[in-house]
């Protein structure tokens, strides 16, 4: 069995190589395997689809892909994550309302995208505008539409007159939404935004979560057991299925009842330690990888 690294790794080389040759079926085929490996979707954004189109950019910006090679391979991954985001089921509604875009002339909208979807698993209502939403049509919107708070993108510094206009107009409004700004134009040099007044930044798509709900009152919640138990049961089934076992071949491996397995993938068991080691032994997994919970 390969390390969780090694393994994480050899799916994002994979992918990597799948965006370089636009290899559209590849790429969803590297998705799906780490889907059957027990990655979560959070872990399939975090450690395949972004990492690789930072290095895409990378690629592109030393010459490597041409444009319409770079446009080819970012369609690509915009479809796995119009696949990913069916499955995405969130905590529970938090009743709070978002509005995600990218500034003006900024036609770089994926990272926003991404943005709008760990909004959407972290319970917000998500209203994503796209790429280069006119300024003055934005203010018009949110004259119009009752919501907590605005996400906007910036991908280059030329854009920086675009966004100072768009964050005063938002700042006068009669009840103006909290304001949170990021992008690649940010991350690579926070001091660029240190004259607009916004309410928060945020360096990547987590902190923009986590920025949100401290903006809107609504700190982050522990995660509670039913959920502990529902994303190890899900991890369990996933694992199963990959390596091509029934419940009740897991269950005669395991040294446990069929019906136990059941309630385990449907996150109805409190499992004891004693339980999880022997899961862990006949799916062939190490147990800190198989306990790991990754969170949006």
């Amino acid at each position: 069995m390969l390390e969780p690294d090694k393994s994480i790794w050899r799916l994002k080389q994979g992918y990597l190589d799948a965006l370089l040759t636009g290899e559209a079926v590849s790429a969803g085929l590297v998705v799906d395997e780490g889907l059957k490996q027990g990655l979560d979707i959070t872990d399939i954004y975090l450690k395949i689809l972004i990492p690789t189109q930072r290095d895409l950019g990378h690629a592109w910006h030393d010459g490597k892909v041409n444009v319409a090679q770079e446009h080819l391979a970012t369609q690509i991954t915009l479809d796995q994550m119009y696949k990913l985001r069916s499955f995405i089921s969130p905590r529970s509604k938090l009743g709070c309302r978002v509005v995600v875009t990218t500034v003006q002339g900024d036609l770089h909208f994926i990272g926003a995208r991404m943005v709008a979807d760990f909004f959407l698993a972290d319970g917000w209502d998500v209203d994503f505008l796209g790429a280069s939403t006119p300024s003055p049509d934005l203010i018009e919107l949110l004259r119009r539409r009752s919501l907590d708070l605005v996400a906007i993108s910036i991908t280059t510094e030329d854009l920086l007159p675009n966004l100072e206009w768009t964050v005063e107009s938002l700042s006068v409004l009669a009840d103006p939404p909290k304001i949170l700004l990021g992008g690649a134009a940010i991350a690579n040099n926070p001091g660029l935004v240190s004259g607009v007044s916004a309410d928060a930044f945020a360096q990547n798509v987590q902190d923009a979560v986590l920025e949100g709900r401290r903006l809107v009152g609504k700190p982050k919640e522990p995660i509670s057991l039913d959920e502990h138990l529902h994303n190890l049961g899900q991890k369990i089934q996933a694992l199963r299925k990959n390596r091509g076992m029934n419940q009740q071949q897991l269950a005669d491996s395991a040294n446990l009842d069929r019906t136990y397995i059941s309630a385990v993938e449907h996150g109805k068991q409190n499992l004891t330690l004693g339980a999880v080691v022997r899961l862990a032994d006949a799916l062939g997994e190490d147990l800190p990888q198989l306990l790991s919970q990754s969170r949006s």
